[in-house]
C-alpha cells in the first residue's frame, strides 16, 4: 500500500472538485436547504475526513453519524482500538477526525477539526467566506490568489460578509462573478 504526500492528496481533490463542477453549476437539480447538507446527497446525508496514521486519509459519506461510527471501525480499515475513543454521538457535517496513536502503538484520541475548504467542495458543501482561507478561496471559479488575499483582508478590515453580494465591495467583483460562485459557497 502506498501513500501519498499530503500536497499531492490535496491537488487530487482540487483535481475533483473541478471535475465536478458540472454538478455545483446545476442548483436546481441538486438544491441546498441547509447549507452544511451536501448536494451529492439530498436525504441529509454526513461526509466526514478520517485521518489515521496506518491508512490512507479520505472521505466518507453516509446516510446518518451513527452509520458512519459503525462503518469508521468496521470498514474502514481502522484499528479496532479506535473505537473507545469515536467522538460520542452522530458525527457532525463537514468535520475531520483526526486520529493519533499514543507511545504503546494503540489508538490514543481523536482530534475533530474542521474539514479543509478543498474536501468541503469535493463534498459537495460550499465555503463559507467569513471562515474559509486564503488557500481555499483560490478553489472558487474566477478567485485567484489576489482576490482571495484581497477577500480575506476585506474581511478582517471591514467585518464579516453577510451575504455573498457584499463581495462586490472588493475592487474587480461584479455581479457576475458573485453568481459563478454563489453554488459553491456555504450560506
Amino acid at each position: 500500500m502506498t501513500f501519498l504526500p499530503n500536497h499531492i492528496a490535496i491537488g487530487f481533490l482540487v483535481v475533483i472538485a473541478g471535475v465536478c463542477s458540472a454538478v455545483a453549476r446545476l442548483p436546481e437539480a441538486f438544491p441546498v436547504s441547509d447549507p452544511c447538507t451536501p448536494r451529492v446527497d439530498a436525504a441529509g446525508g454526513v461526509c466526514v475526513e478520517i485521518v489515521h496514521p496506518s491508512i490512507v486519509p479520505g472521505l466518507v459519506c453516509s446516510p446518518t453519524g451513527r452509520d458512519l461510527a459503525a462503518r469508521g471501525i468496521a470498514d474502514l480499515g481502522l484499528p479496532s482500538d479506535c473505537a473507545h475513543v469515536w467522538p460520542e454521538g452522530p458525527c457532525a457535517k463537514c468535520t475531520r477526525l483526526v486520529f493519533k496513536d499514543g507511545a504503546n502503538g494503540k489508538c490514543s484520541f481523536v482530534r475533530i477539526e474542521p474539514m479543509a475548504g478543498a474536501a468541503r467542495l469535493v463534498c459537495g458543501v460550499g465555503l463559507d467566506l467569513n471562515r474559509a482561507t486564503q488557500e481555499d478561496l483560490i478553489l472558487l471559479p474566477g478567485i485567484g490568489p489576489k482576490r482571495a488575499k484581497q477577500i480575506v483582508e476585506s474581511r478582517e478590515a471591514k467585518g464579516p460578509y453577510s451575504e455573498p453580494g457584499d463581495l462586490v465591495r472588493i475592487r474587480g467583483i461584479g455581479e457576475k462573478t458573485v453568481e459563478r460562485i454563489r453554488p459553491w459557497l456555504a450560506w
